[in-house]
C-alpha cells in the first residue's frame, strides 16, 4: 500500500531459483519472461525481477560439462565472476568429432596458449543453449523504451 494506491496494486513478479535447473535460462524461460515482461507493460502494473542463477544452462549437454574451462576475472576470488569459458583443442576436436556438433565455438589465443571460447552449447540431446546472456534481446530493448517514455 501507497498513498497513490491505499489499496494496494497488482504487479508481476518474474523469479529464478538456483535450486531449478541452475536457476538458468533456456528458450521456454525466455519466452515466460518476455510475455511476462509484455504483459506487465500493457497492463502499466510494475514487474518486479529476482533472481538466483548461475547464467548459462550447462547442465543439459553433459559431454560439454566435463570438458569446459573457466578464464576467471580474478583466479584467486572466483565471487569477482568469470569472463569466458572454454575449451582445449583437444576437446575442442573431440566433442565436434561426431555428426552433430556439441558446441560452437572462437579459437582465440592467450599467452601462446589455443583456446575455444564456447558461444553455444549445443549438445547431443538438445537445441542450441546460448552462453552470451540469459534473456531475449528484444525484452530488454522494450525494457529501455519502456523507461525512456
Amino acid at each position: 500500500k501507497t498513498p497513490e494506491y491505499p489499496e494496494g496494486r497488482s504487479i508481476v513478479v518474474i523469479a529464478n531459483d538456483i535450486t531449478t535447473k541452475i536457476g538458468s535460462f533456456g528458450p521456454q524461460e525466455d519466452l515466460l519472461f518476455f510475455k511476462a515482461s509484455q504483459y506487465a507493460r500493457s497492463q502499466g502494473i510494475p514487474r518486479i525481477y529476482m533472481s538466483a542463477n548461475s547464467g548459462a544452462r550447462i547442465g543439459l549437454a553433459e559431454e560439454a560439462k566435463k570438458n569446459f574451462k573457466i578464464q576467471w576475472n580474478d583466479p584467486t576470488d572466483v565471487t569477482k565472476g568469470f569472463e569466458y569459458f572454454y575449451l582445449t583443442p583437444q576437446d575442442y576436436d573431440q566433442l565436434n568429432a561426431s555428426d552433430k556438433k556439441s558446441v560452437n565455438a572462437h579459437k582465440i589465443e592467450v599467452d601462446g596458449e589455443e583456446r575455444y571460447v564456447i558461444d553455444d552449447i549445443i549438445g547431443r540431446e538438445v537445441e542450441t543453449e546460448p552462453v552470451k546472456g540469459p534473456c531475449d534481446p528484444r525484452t530488454h530493448e522494450e525494457d529501455l523504451q519502456f523507461k525512456a517514455q
